[in-house]
């Protein structure tokens, strides 16, 4: 019994030394040694080989944009759920377990897993240099920051809602211009110029010919002639002030032969005395009289009414001569001013004019007097639906219009006068017809229409630049180009005379545009003479 307990004895003492070894060995374990239960990590069914997997999926994204991008947080919220595994790991190693015990191999084989983890972990945790980021890895950074673009490209469409200042002036201008369309003309107080507008959009489309479609008015400003020097000085100490006349082929043609002397009577106003006109003796009107009906009353009322003497050049001293004043008609000025009149000085003879053949020029009526000054159709250049023009004007308008239509092929000087003083508004085709417009009353207006192969617009504009008329142009078609047309036009005589001869039918919805613009303006300039008279 003795031996059995001391057996038992120093069984017991064995033991207690074991364990008290055990004890202090395990105590005496370095602090950085890392220890795992491999139940609960290496042997885990989610943390296993899933963090291997999930970690390869994450290096993968992380040169994503998605993830880094550090103006969204929704992916910085789901890069920290997926980086929750990797931390797992950290802290079991601050907080190892004593109550478990492994091998040292497995600890070892624990400790190699951990450090290929952290070496993962680490590479997820830190964003991805763009020095070491591949081009995949860039085109998809540029899709990716060509995609995020939405509130810049809604910011910048707000930003184009709001009109820019051309477009609010356009809209004011349009608000204005419906405004004036409310009221009503001065002559026609109980019908709006809207109402006006809605009846002419009311026209038919001829029925005598092919209409093409006119271009836009052009208004032809008028100079400023006060900075001009013409007519000239005169030289002669004698009482005579003469002018000469211009004498060229072009002069044979009515409207060029008053271009020289529609000059003289600003000479003659300009610098008194008795007037003169002297021209070559192998001229028409010189030395034989005028063919044409015009330049002989022109030249009749010229010795009647202003005591002109109309002479030759071999009837005058050759010393008075030289010391007369030419006009050059067709010098270096002729596109700008050709004819050399002052308006003043236009208006002063033709009323005398006027007054002396007891024809009034009554302006401002209580009707608007409209005449289509039209040609012959063996001329060229007639307007072939005029009188369906006339017959819309006095459907719009009724009685508040008065319209006709002359040519004045055969019409004398006196005849030509009295129809152009008697007319507020003048639609006519470019041509010789035109060179009485000085006799029309202030406030007038012309419309001139030319076709596009016969675009000559500067000769009646240095015309009407010497009366107090409004001169509109507008050529007959506009889908032509005017100005290559008519230089087409004049590189054969063939060519220039058949443009010549080119009839015209413009829309005539658009003449009755057209033709409102010009009441319009005849309307408002009758209301500032009647403010200004008061």
């Amino acid at each position: 019994m003795r031996s059995r307990f001391l057996l038992i004895v120093a069984l017991w003492c064995t033991t207690s030394l074991y364990l008290g070894y055990s004890r202090l060995t395990s105590c005496a374990l370095p602090s950085n040694f890392e220890s795992r239960d491999a139940s609960s990590y290496n042997r885990s069914d989610r943390y296993n080989e899933e963090p291997l997997e999930r970690s390869a999926k994450l290096i993968a994204q992380a040169g994503s944009p998605k993830v880094h991008d550090s103006h969204s947080n929704e992916p910085r919220f789901e890069e920290t759920e997926r980086a929750q595994p990797e931390e797992l790991p950290q802290h079991a190693v601050e907080s190892p377990s004593t109550e478990t015990q492994v091998s040292h191999k497995q600890n070892f084989e624990t400790s190699a897993e951990e450090t290929q983890l952290e070496q993962i972990s680490e590479q997820v945790a830190e964003p991805p240099s763009t020095e070491t980021q591949d081009h995949p890895t860039t085109e998809k950074n540029i899709e990716t920051s060509e995609v995020q673009q939405p509130e810049p490209e809604q910011r910048s469409e707000s930003v184009t809602e709001t009109p820019p200042a051309e477009a609010q002036h356009s809209q004011r201008t349009e608000q204005s211009i419906e405004v004036a369309d409310l009221a009503s003309p001065a002559f026609w107080s109980t019908v709006s110029w809207r109402e006006l507008k809605a009846r002419v959009a009311e026209t038919q489309p001829s029925s005598l010919c092919n209409e093409t479609q006119p271009a836009d008015l052009t208004l032809v400003e008028k100079t400023d002639q006060s900075i001009v020097g013409w007519p000239g000085q005169k030289k002669s100490n004698s009482d005579n002030t003469i002018c000469k006349f211009d004498a060229r082929a072009f002069t044979f043609h009515l409207p060029h032969a008053m271009q020289s002397i529609y000059g003289c009577w600003s000479l003659w106003e300009a610098h008194g005395g008795h007037p003169v006109l002297v021209g070559p003796p192998d001229h028409v009107g010189f030395n034989e009289p005028f063919k044409d009906l015009f330049m002989i009353g022109m030249f009749k009322a010229l010795t009647d009414y202003f005591n002109v003497t109309v002479t030759t050049t071999d009837q005058i001293e050759q010393a008075d001569l030289d010391d007369a004043v030419h006009l050059e008609i067709w010098g270096g000025e002729w596109y700008g001013r050709p004819f050399f009149l002052r308006r003043d000085d236009s208006w002063k003879w033709t009323d005398t004019i006027l007054k002396n053949e007891n024809i009034e020029r009554n302006a401002c009526q209580d009707v608007v007097r409209i005449g289509i000054l039209n040609r012959h159709p063996g001329y060229g250049r007639s307007i072939l639906n005029a009188q369906e023009i006339m017959d819309e004007l006095v459907r719009v308008f009724g009685d508040k219009v008065q319209v006709d239509e002359i040519l004045f092929e055969n019409k004398n000087f006196q005849e030509q006068i009295r129809w152009m003083a008697s007319h507020d508004i003048v639609l006519t085709g470019h041509g010789a017809q035109e060179t009485s417009l000085n006799f029309m009353p202030k406030c007038g207006v012309l419309l001139e229409v030319f076709p596009s192969a016969y675009y000559v617009p500067e000769y009646f504009s240095a015309l009407s630049d010497t009366t107090h008329v409004r001169h509109y142009i507008m050529n007959s078609d506009r889908t032509r180009d005017p100005i290559a047309d008519t230089k087409k036009s004049k590189e054969t005589v063939e060519a220039e005379l058949a443009a010549k001869k080119i009839q015209m039918c413009p829309v005539t919805r658009s003449m009755l545009d057209h033709v409102v613009t010009a009441i319009r303006d005849w309307d408002s300039c009758c209301n500032a003479a009647v403010s200004d008279s008061s």
